[in-house]
């Protein structure tokens, strides 16, 4: 493949770059690396080191930083004030995330522009393809509430351009935020994935008259069943970014094949079973361990991430030696556990909500012998209708006599990255 060798040297020279920087200035690396020589180390190595989760950063932050002054205590009291970007050194976002658990993670000012520029290489990619050049003033983010410390908002703001008129929030009256639409006519519209069915049901009823050229979903898992719509709806470019707090752009869509090109020049990606065993390409990978190459100052290596995903095994359509992956297709987090150990994926409940065209949002709450299902409703809804076909599909993965609750509600709670967690397990 065309580059494809001196990708590989690069993550080579980044990864011993990374371990020998861990080594020295943080004492949690330090000690889980001991034996490790730098120098030596291959990225076929990897699987011989320890992996990390979220817990042990969130514990031993102070241990993993590579900054004397880069406490936890020193990050939380920039967020209380509001400034994520500190001395102008560091960059600090903080998110709950589709898991719910609050983290906080820290970018160097060199590492946040990497950040940025992990995505705006994909649209460069959009503007070499179509020759669409969108003019200025002519791009709109709807994502988190502007003045907090989450992904889309701090990144937003840094990467700049973006005016408090092209910066609308997904917790925003949704009135205001198709009057500013209809406004401004955005050629290109960057937008919470779960927030698109607002926009499509809009369009549909005549509130909302726009024509972008490109839509770019973020941050939750994008609903195929959405994006066809919405390509019916408006004949445009439609691409997904997956990407994390801890990692930035991880994946985005190629605009050349259906999917994610991964960052695979700044991260290394693997995927892997339950127990951690690497999965053969094209098998889905029910979690991910992934290795941050490029930022320095809280160093993740072989960090567990519960996202699904397939890598595939053939190149990408559009030449790039970046490796070619499904879209996420959901997290391990997701699936329902029941007495006597009946698992239930979520795609069980994506399949029936997600086809019907009156449901802007939904939220699965497991229950001991069913589930309770928060609606927002767009359009005529059946519950009656939802629920039993709900009830009929658990009966036939195993769940005894399963009850479903269908609940109607105005609207449905968000994270504190104000993000929609849609599936909750009974544990928590």
């Amino acid at each position: 493949m065309t580059g494809a060798p001196k990708i590989y040297t690069t993550q080579t020279d980044l990864l011993r770059e990374l371990l020998d920087h861990a080594k020295t200035r943080s004492t949690w690396h330090r000690e889980r690396l001991q034996g490790v020589d730098p120098a030596t180390f291959r990225v076929a190595d990897l699987d011989s080191l320890p992996t990390m989760k979220k817990g042990d950063v969130n514990e031993h932050f102070d241990e993993i930083s590579t900054e004397p002054r880069l406490t936890r205590s020193w990050c939380e009291s920039h967020l209380q004030q509001g400034n994520p970007y500190t001395d102008g050194t560091f960059c600090v976002i903080a998110s709950g995330g589709t898991s719910g658990h609050r983290t906080v993670q820290v970018y160097t000012a060199q590492a946040a522009a990497g950040v940025i520029g992990l995505g705006s290489r994909m649209d460069i990619r959009h503007m070499i393809r179509t020759g669409v050049t969108p003019a200025p003033g002519k791009v709109v983010w709807i994502a988190a509430a502007p003045g907090g410390a989450h992904a889309t908002d701090v990144f937003a703001r840094l990467g700049g351009g973006l005016t408090d008129g092209q910066r609308f929030a997904v917790t925003d009256p949704v009135g205001d935020v198709i009057a500013g639409l209809n406004e401004i006519q955005p050629a290109i519209i960057m937008l919470y994935s779960s927030y698109l069915k607002q926009l499509i049901q809009a369009q549909s009823d005549g509130r909302l008259s726009i024509a972008p050229s490109q839509l770019a979903l973020t941050s939750e898992t994008p609903s195929p069943a959405d994006m066809a719509k919405a390509q019916e709806i408006w004949n445009c470019s439609i691409s997904s970014s997956w990407a994390s707090v801890e990692f930035g752009v991880m994946g985005r869509s190629s605009f050349f094949q259906e999917g994610h090109l991964l960052s695979d020049d700044l991260l290394l990606i693997e995927a892997v079973d339950e127990h951690g065993r690497p999965v053969q390409p094209d098998t889905q990978a029910p979690k991910l361990l992934i290795t941050n190459l490029y930022n320095r100052s809280m160093p993740l290596i072989r960090y567990e991430l519960t996202d699904q995903l397939t890598i595939y095994s053939w190149p990408a359509d559009c030449g790039s030696c970046l490796r070619a992956a499904s879209l996420v297709s959901g997290r391990l987090d997701d699936h329902f556990v029941y007495d006597g150990g009946t698992p239930v994926h979520s795609h069980l409940f994506r399949h029936v909500l997600e086809q019907r065209p009156g449901i802007l949002e939904y939220q699965v709450r497991q229950t001991r012998d069913g589930a309770t299902v928060s609606l927002v409703a767009g359009g005529a809804v059946d519950p009656v209708d939802i629920g039993a076909t709900l009830e009929r599909d658990l009966e036939r993965t195993g769940v005894p006599s399963p009850r479903v609750n269908i609940r109607l509600v105005p609207s449905i709670e968000r994270t504190t990255a104000q993000k929609l967690k849609r599936f909750i397990a009974l544990q928590e």
